[in-house]
């Protein structure tokens, strides 16, 4: 059709096409634009949270010298990082403790400035796996995690090594205590109540060295002094124990060593004891709170239906896997632990190990409480690697464990009972406790069990459980 055949209405049709034609090309690149400002990627977005703006003096940077350009830059550079310390001393009034704070941080802070740093701490961290046993981090039914969480060793009889007869069984109580001395009387004393176990039932106390407990130690150093099978542990090896800290786990190490006479004479508790080790076939380990819920005799039964090498210890048997944005690396000092930075998770491919979670309150075979407390193997850098761990005590001695050759005898149960109280979060800001409340995140917090009296005692009787916590 030759234009001047067209009519009006086809002009006009023309018209309407190439107008919204128009349109729809604007809208078009109207949203491919506003897309391409979206679709950032990740690493952009990092580097827009993150970004210090050097506009204020960026023209005089060529004025100066190297050596005073480089103060500008780095003051500039390090405004975030002195608000960050100022926060953490807070919390850290000590000399010590600051100095200790600003140790930690330099470790990371120094990857940069010094170039034969290789990575950040714990980056190339690497240990060795002697657990037999294969892990796997696939996705299980929920039949095959029941088998795993009720994993038990107890072979027949005549394939290993059992107690007899229950009543030969020899147990050592390690008691964390700190508080009321009372309550680590009234266990001791219920534990220790049956004549025909006399020589078969041990203890070995720590005290809080906090000042406030120095009072209780002394009570309990009398008290040990009547009794031949009581031991405190030395005032010199005295941990003060925090919540969250490694000194949890430190101050099970310290009734460990001990039990196993590595400690020296210096013990107020008993003379020479020191260099004498304590025969047990099991260690079990209790908190002042704690209190048994069955009789000495069936304590020593159902212990002794399991062989004499097998270790109780509650293990959410699939590995914990936490990404690296929410875990932390952490130093305790000035009764706190101070977060500094980020910490790399263990992981069987980048560590060669895996990474448990797990009750801190167990009953171990001698042989296996011997290994930790004389550190062998890797357990010298596990201890260095858990010490900047929050709640260390739930991870390092399940980890140990099931990465140790002692996997093979592990029975996943503790047999305690306990109730957890709420969240920190769930209660105001106001009445929140502060030392459980420790990441970037304010309502990220932990929690604790709630304490039991003995009008629970009744229900508590009818659980399989040998002891419960928290018992007032």
């Amino acid at each position: 059709m030759k234009i001047s055949q067209l009519t009006p209405l086809h002009i006009c049709l023309a018209a309407i096409l190439i107008i919204g034609f128009a349109r729809s090309n604007e809208e078009n690149e109207t949203k491919g634009a506003s897309r391409k400002s979206k679709s950032k990627t990740q690493h952009q977005r990092f580097l827009q949270q993150s970004e210090i703006s050097f506009d204020s003096f960026l023209p005089e940077l060529e004025t100066l010298s190297p050596s005073n350009a480089s103060s500008e830059v780095v003051e500039k550079m390090t405004e975030t990082l002195r608000n960050r310390i100022t926060d953490l001393f807070v919390n850290a009034k000590s000399s010590f403790c600051r100095e200790k704070i600003a140790k930690h941080i330099s470790y990371f802070v120094n990857t940069i400035g010094n170039e034969t740093v290789s990575g950040t701490p714990f980056s190339q961290f690497h240990l060795r796996n002697s657990c037999p046993e294969i892990v796997s981090t696939q996705r299980k039914t929920n039949s095959e995690l029941d088998r795993e969480m009720t994993k038990a060793w107890q072979p027949p009889r005549d394939e290993t090594e059992y107690i007899d007869n229950y009543k030969d069984l020899v147990l050592l109580y390690g008691i964390l205590m700190h508080g009321d001395v009372n309550g680590t009387l009234r266990l001791i004393q219920t534990l220790d109540k049956n004549d025909e176990y006399k020589n078969k039932t041990f203890f070995v106390v720590h005290v809080d060295a906090k000042n406030e407990n120095d009072e209780a130690y002394l009570h309990l150093l009398n008290f040990s002094k009547e009794r031949e099978n009581v031991h405190i542990v030395p005032n010199k090896y005295r941990v003060r124990v925090n919540w969250g800290g490694f000194s949890m786990v430190n101050a099970t190490l310290q009734i460990l060593k001990y039990s196993f006479g590595l400690l020296d004479d210096e013990n107020e508790a008993k003379s020479n004891d020191a260099q004498l080790r304590l025969f047990f076939h099991k260690f079990v380990h209790l908190s002042a709170t704690h209190y048994p819920i069955k009789s000495n005799s069936e304590i020593r039964k159902r212990i002794s239906e399991y062989p004499i090498d097998a270790n109780f210890m509650q293990i959410i048997m699939k590995p914990n896997t936490p990404s690296p944005s929410d875990w932390h690396y952490f130093v305790e000092c000035d009764d706190a632990v101070h977060r500094i930075h980020r910490l790399p998770p263990l992981t069987f491919k980048n560590h060669g190990v895996h990474l448990y979670t797990g009750s801190q309150w167990f009953i171990l075979s001698s042989d296996f409480a011997e290994y930790i407390a004389k550190e062998k193997d890797d357990v010298p850098e596990l201890i260095e690697y858990f010490t900047h761990v929050v709640v260390a005590d739930e991870h390092f001695f399940s980890t140990l464990l099931r990465n140790s050759r002692y996997c093979t005898t592990h029975v996943n149960r503790n047999w305690n009972y306990f109730q957890f109280d709420r969240w920190e979060n769930e209660v105001s800001h106001q009445e929140r406790d502060r030392r459980k409340c420790l990441f970037p995140d304010p309502d990220r917090c932990g929690r604790s069990p709630t304490y039991m009296t003995r009008d629970d005692f009744f229900a508590l009787e009818m659980l399989d459980d040998l002891f419960a916590r928290k018992v007032r």
